[in-house]
């Protein structure tokens, strides 16, 4: 009788043990796993958010939005006009191009405002904006880009709900007080 219990006693000992190790290396490739997906989604991360920041410096610094809000804004002329109809055309080609880009806003100072929004921003769109919670953040700390979770202000002028974008980032103009906010869709 005791020589029947010797074999059941190692089959369950080398069952406890295969189930020991089997585990051990179940968790280990999820483990991996997991960190990989991390780690992709992180480098997809970085990836969108310099390219949206280099879109961004591309607007600022090209001819089709600098021109307008730099000098010809003052202008009721032809040409005033061609180069905001230019700039509302060059940031609409921007964002049918970029996949992610849910919505772009420009608020100058001088000029027209821009926006993807249906609804209209007024003229005096720039003061209502730096007197914004992040317009407070943005032109107290003299910040000349940054990533947003939100805009408020804007969201609220333009009856914007917060679960169209996931993000929003801010690039001031080189030359003029005048900001581009693009709004990140996830």
């Amino acid at each position: 009788m005791k020589a029947f219990f010797v074999p059941i006693l190692l089959i369950i000992i080398l069952g406890t043990i295969s189930y020991a190790i089997a585990s051990d290396t179940i968790t280990s490739k999820v483990e991996d796993a997991s960190k990989s997906n991390v780690l992709a989604m992180s480098m997809y991360c970085n990836l969108l958010m310099g390219n949206v920041s280099s879109k961004a410096l591309e607007k600022v610094t090209g001819d089709a939005l600098t021109s307008y809000y730099e000098s010809f804004y003052k202008q009721e002329s032809d040409e005033g006009n061609e180069l905001w109809r230019n700039a509302k055309t060059d940031l609409l080609q921007t964002s049918a191009s970029v996949n992610y880009i849910y919505g772009y806003h420009i608020i100058p100072e001088k000029g027209e405002p821009i926006t993807s929004s249906s609804e209209k921003l007024d003229k005096d769109t720039y003061s209502g904006f730096v007197e914004s919670e992040e317009g407070k953040i943005i032109t107290g700390q003299n910040i000349k880009k940054g990533w947003f979770g939100y805009h408020s202000w804007i969201d609220e002028e333009l009856s914007i709900s917060t679960d169209r974008y996931a993000l929003s980032f801010v690039q001031k103009f080189l030359n003029v007080n005048t900001y581009l906010i693009l709004d990140i869709k996830m």
